[in-house]
């Protein structure tokens, strides 16, 4: 199995079936790893930092929001692709 990595994510130069699930493992295991990192990072601000738990969630889906609406713009074609 041949990978290339690039900017935009694993991009793979032969499209068979074990590419693509290799790829949906990794992205599932750094999802994981990412929201368990957030709820970590979420715990130490509101107890020690003091932050307003309405502030960090509407801060968190924001720049989610403007995250996805870059990468929809830059790579429609691979939207809803996996």
């Amino acid at each position: 199995m041949l990978l290339v990595l690039s900017f935009k994510g694993v991009r793979y130069l032969a499209n068979n079936h074990s590419a693509l699930r290799l790829k949906g493992i990794i992205l599932a295991i750094v999802g994981a790893c990412l929201w368990g990192l957030g709820g970590t990072v979420s715990d130490f601000l509101f107890k020690y930092k003091n932050i307003n738990v309405d502030w960090y969630v509407t801060a968190r889906l924001v720049v989610s929001g403007i995250f996805l609406t870059y990468y929809v713009q830059n790579d429609a074609t691979q939207t809803f692709y996996i």
